[in-house]
Protein backbone atom coordinates (compact mmCIF):
# COMPACT_ATOMS: atom_id res chain seq x y z
CA UNK A 1 0.00 0.00 0.00
CA UNK A 2 0.93 3.28 -0.68
CA UNK A 3 2.37 6.00 2.20
CA UNK A 4 0.11 8.48 3.28
CA UNK A 5 1.61 11.96 2.21
CA UNK A 6 3.78 13.28 4.93
CA UNK A 7 3.94 16.32 6.55
CA UNK A 8 5.83 19.36 4.12
CA UNK A 9 9.13 20.58 5.04
CA UNK A 10 10.32 23.91 3.50
CA UNK A 11 13.61 24.00 2.66
CA UNK A 12 15.72 27.22 1.63
CA UNK A 13 17.92 25.35 -1.19
CA UNK A 14 21.07 26.78 -2.95
CA UNK A 15 23.43 29.61 -2.65
CA UNK A 16 22.19 33.15 -2.04
CA UNK A 17 21.00 35.27 -4.53
CA UNK A 18 19.41 34.34 -7.75
CA UNK A 19 20.51 30.65 -7.56
CA UNK A 20 18.49 30.42 -3.76
CA UNK A 21 14.95 28.10 -4.09
CA UNK A 22 12.08 27.53 -1.50
CA UNK A 23 11.94 23.70 -1.92
CA UNK A 24 8.63 21.87 -0.58
CA UNK A 25 9.67 18.39 -0.13
CA UNK A 26 7.21 15.35 1.36
CA UNK A 27 8.60 14.11 4.76
CA UNK A 28 7.62 10.74 3.77
CA UNK A 29 8.35 9.73 0.47
CA UNK A 30 11.57 12.84 -0.13
CA UNK A 31 9.57 13.56 -3.19
CA UNK A 32 10.30 17.37 -3.92
CA UNK A 33 6.86 18.27 -4.72
CA UNK A 34 7.87 21.54 -6.00
CA UNK A 35 10.03 24.58 -6.08
CA UNK A 36 9.43 28.83 -5.18
CA UNK A 37 11.77 31.73 -5.25
CA UNK A 38 12.97 32.88 -2.13
CA UNK A 39 10.77 35.26 0.03
CA UNK A 40 8.84 35.45 3.01
CA UNK A 41 5.93 33.36 4.00
CA UNK A 42 2.45 34.66 5.79
CA UNK A 43 2.23 33.74 9.21
CA UNK A 44 -0.53 30.74 7.93
CA UNK A 45 2.27 29.37 5.61
CA UNK A 46 -0.23 29.87 2.44
CA UNK A 47 1.19 32.76 0.91
CA UNK A 48 4.66 33.68 -0.35
CA UNK A 49 5.28 37.17 -1.20
CA UNK A 50 8.86 37.82 -3.64
CA UNK A 51 10.14 40.91 -4.82
CA UNK A 52 11.93 40.93 -7.90
CA UNK A 53 13.82 43.82 -9.80
CA UNK A 54 13.42 44.57 -13.52
CA UNK A 55 14.68 48.04 -15.74
CA UNK A 56 14.16 50.05 -12.30
CA UNK A 57 10.74 49.09 -11.23
CA UNK A 58 10.05 45.99 -8.69
CA UNK A 59 7.31 43.61 -9.21
CA UNK A 60 5.72 42.23 -6.17
CA UNK A 61 4.18 39.16 -6.48
CA UNK A 62 2.04 36.92 -3.38
CA UNK A 63 2.45 33.32 -4.87
CA UNK A 64 -0.26 30.53 -3.81
CA UNK A 65 2.58 28.08 -1.78
CA UNK A 66 0.32 24.99 -2.60
CA UNK A 67 0.14 25.61 -6.51
CA UNK A 68 2.94 28.27 -6.98
CA UNK A 69 0.27 30.16 -8.67
CA UNK A 70 0.61 33.98 -8.81
CA UNK A 71 -2.16 34.92 -6.68
CA UNK A 72 -1.73 38.65 -6.93
CA UNK A 73 0.62 41.16 -7.97
CA UNK A 74 2.18 44.74 -8.21
CA UNK A 75 4.21 46.81 -9.81
CA UNK A 76 6.53 50.23 -7.80
CA UNK A 77 8.83 52.75 -9.19
CA UNK A 78 12.40 52.12 -7.75
CA UNK A 79 14.33 48.62 -7.06
CA UNK A 80 13.34 47.29 -4.02
CA UNK A 81 14.59 43.92 -2.12
CA UNK A 82 12.57 41.98 0.72
CA UNK A 83 14.63 42.89 3.92
CA UNK A 84 17.43 40.58 5.67
CA UNK A 85 16.31 39.76 9.01
CA UNK A 86 18.97 37.24 10.04
CA UNK A 87 22.99 36.98 9.43
CA UNK A 88 22.35 34.24 7.14
CA UNK A 89 19.83 36.25 4.96
CA UNK A 90 16.80 34.63 5.94
CA UNK A 91 13.87 37.67 4.36
CA UNK A 92 11.38 39.46 6.47
CA UNK A 93 9.40 42.49 6.20
CA UNK A 94 5.84 41.25 6.74
CA UNK A 95 4.06 42.77 10.04
CA UNK A 96 2.69 39.81 12.27
CA UNK A 97 -0.70 39.60 10.95
CA UNK A 98 0.53 39.50 7.19
CA UNK A 99 -1.57 42.12 6.13
CA UNK A 100 1.52 44.67 5.61
CA UNK A 101 5.04 44.34 3.69
CA UNK A 102 8.25 46.61 3.50
CA UNK A 103 10.60 46.55 1.33
CA UNK A 104 13.98 48.28 1.83
CA UNK A 105 16.25 49.61 -1.10
CA UNK A 106 20.31 49.67 -0.69
CA UNK A 107 20.99 52.99 -1.16
CA UNK A 108 24.00 52.80 0.23
CA UNK A 109 25.17 54.72 3.73
CA UNK A 110 24.05 57.89 3.26
CA UNK A 111 20.54 57.59 2.61
CA UNK A 112 18.44 54.35 3.25
CA UNK A 113 14.69 53.81 1.24
CA UNK A 114 11.82 51.68 2.37
CA UNK A 115 8.05 51.34 0.77
CA UNK A 116 5.43 50.00 2.37
CA UNK A 117 2.53 47.89 0.66
CA UNK A 118 -0.55 46.16 2.30
CA UNK A 119 -0.58 42.49 1.38
CA UNK A 120 -3.88 42.39 -0.98
CA UNK A 121 -1.90 45.61 -3.06
CA UNK A 122 -5.14 47.48 -3.21
CA UNK A 123 -3.60 50.74 -1.74
CA UNK A 124 -1.54 53.16 -2.98
CA UNK A 125 2.77 52.17 -1.46
CA UNK A 126 3.93 54.58 1.03
CA UNK A 127 7.42 56.18 0.19
CA UNK A 128 9.92 56.26 2.96
CA UNK A 129 13.08 58.18 2.68
CA UNK A 130 15.62 58.69 4.98
CA UNK A 131 19.49 60.51 5.91
CA UNK A 132 21.40 57.62 7.26
CA UNK A 133 21.44 53.84 7.61
CA UNK A 134 18.89 52.10 8.62
CA UNK A 135 17.86 48.67 8.66
CA UNK A 136 14.49 46.95 9.01
CA UNK A 137 13.65 45.44 12.26
CA UNK A 138 9.73 45.35 12.66
CA UNK A 139 6.71 46.41 11.54
CA UNK A 140 3.39 46.79 13.90
CA UNK A 141 -0.25 45.44 12.62
CA UNK A 142 -1.64 48.38 11.86
CA UNK A 143 1.18 49.38 9.47
CA UNK A 144 1.43 52.91 11.83
CA UNK A 145 4.73 52.48 12.99
CA UNK A 146 7.77 51.07 10.67
CA UNK A 147 10.55 50.04 13.68
CA UNK A 148 14.52 50.84 12.69
CA UNK A 149 17.91 49.90 13.75
CA UNK A 150 19.72 53.44 12.58
CA UNK A 151 23.80 52.47 12.36
CA UNK A 152 25.93 55.05 13.94
CA UNK A 153 29.05 53.88 12.43
CA UNK A 154 30.50 51.46 9.27
CA UNK A 155 29.55 48.34 11.21
CA UNK A 156 25.83 48.49 11.48
CA UNK A 157 26.19 45.56 14.52
CA UNK A 158 28.87 47.84 16.26
CA UNK A 159 26.69 50.50 17.76
CA UNK A 160 22.72 51.72 16.84
CA UNK A 161 19.93 53.28 17.84
CA UNK A 162 16.29 51.69 17.50
CA UNK A 163 14.02 53.84 16.05
CA UNK A 164 10.40 54.16 15.43
CA UNK A 165 9.16 56.14 12.13
CA UNK A 166 5.50 57.22 11.99
CA UNK A 167 3.76 55.94 8.96
CA UNK A 168 0.44 57.85 9.41
CA UNK A 169 2.27 60.86 9.70
CA UNK A 170 5.52 60.36 7.20
CA UNK A 171 7.91 61.47 10.29
CA UNK A 172 10.63 59.95 12.14
CA UNK A 173 9.89 59.44 16.01
CA UNK A 174 12.91 61.87 18.02
CA UNK A 175 12.47 59.34 21.06
CA UNK A 176 15.00 56.92 20.86
CA UNK A 177 14.13 53.54 21.73
CA UNK A 178 15.92 52.91 25.27
CA UNK A 179 16.75 49.85 26.60
CA UNK A 180 13.97 49.34 29.51
CA UNK A 181 16.86 48.00 32.30
CA UNK A 182 19.35 50.47 32.54
CA UNK A 183 18.26 53.50 29.51
CA UNK A 184 20.78 52.97 27.32
CA UNK A 185 20.01 54.47 24.07
CA UNK A 186 23.16 53.05 21.88
CA UNK A 187 22.90 49.23 21.49
CA UNK A 188 25.16 46.65 19.82
CA UNK A 189 24.49 42.94 18.70
CA UNK A 190 23.66 40.65 16.08
CA UNK A 191 20.23 39.81 15.59
CA UNK A 192 20.12 36.21 14.94
CA UNK A 193 16.20 35.75 14.47
CA UNK A 194 13.50 36.89 15.83
CA UNK A 195 9.90 35.61 15.99
CA UNK A 196 6.37 38.00 16.59
CA UNK A 197 3.79 37.34 19.50
CA UNK A 198 0.35 36.04 17.73
CA UNK A 199 -1.19 39.35 18.58
CA UNK A 200 1.77 41.59 17.72
CA UNK A 201 2.13 43.55 20.69
CA UNK A 202 5.38 42.04 21.21
CA UNK A 203 8.78 41.24 18.97
CA UNK A 204 11.03 38.68 20.70
CA UNK A 205 14.85 38.83 19.87
CA UNK A 206 17.87 36.94 20.15
CA UNK A 207 20.94 38.80 19.89
CA UNK A 208 24.57 38.38 19.60
CA UNK A 209 26.94 40.22 20.82
CA UNK A 210 30.80 38.77 20.72
CA UNK A 211 31.86 41.24 23.96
Amino acid sequence: AASAPGDLLYIRAGGKGDTERLAIIDSVSGVRERELPPGVTSPDWTTLYVAEQSGGKTRVRALDIASGQTLRESTIDGSYGLPMITPDSVMGGLSPNGRWLALTADAGHQQTQFVLLDTAFKQPAKQVTLDGYFLFDGLNNGGTSLFLTESLGDDPTAKYHVRRYDLTHGALDPNVIVDKLDGTQIMSGARQTAVASKNGSWLYSLYLNPD
